[in-house]
């Protein structure tokens, strides 16, 4: 239930303010959110991958409402798995359709989704 309501806070722009503002709200957040930068992320992937864990890197945010807003996510992503391919972490993300344009645009989602998976599987070779 926490999980739940930090995520839906996230995508709120006057709670996401407050909570980065005050040290209180990045200590409780910090459980679920690595970071608000991909920078932030890697640095959390090394940490919990050198202490054994396995990591799934999610990017916040779902049911976009233009096909823009699912592109930029289907680049974020992109540029997710080129990093984590780059430094060689043992990591993977997780993808919401919903976020890649599953709502507005069937073929466009499609589109994202194939070429995170070709960049995915070349990633791992």
């Amino acid at each position: 239930m926490l999980r739940t309501l930090l995520l839906y806070l996230s995508e709120r722009e006057t709670p996401k303010k407050l909570l980065a503002a005050h040290s209180w709200g990045r200590c409780l957040v910090s459980r679920f959110i690595a970071g608000e930068e991909l920078d932030d992320a890697i640095r959390t992937i090394r940490q919990l991958s050198a202490e054994g864990l396995d990591v799934t890197l999610d990017r916040l945010g779902e049911s976009v409402t233009d096909g823009a807003e699912a592109e930029e996510a289907g680049r974020a992503y992109l540029d997710i798995l080129d990093r984590l391919a780059a430094e060689s972490l043992p990591s993977h993300i997780s993808i919401k359709l919903t976020q890649l344009g599953l709502a507005i645009d069937e073929a466009l989602t499609r589109r994202l989704v194939e070429a995170l998976a070709a960049r995915a599987s070349h990633s791992v070779e």
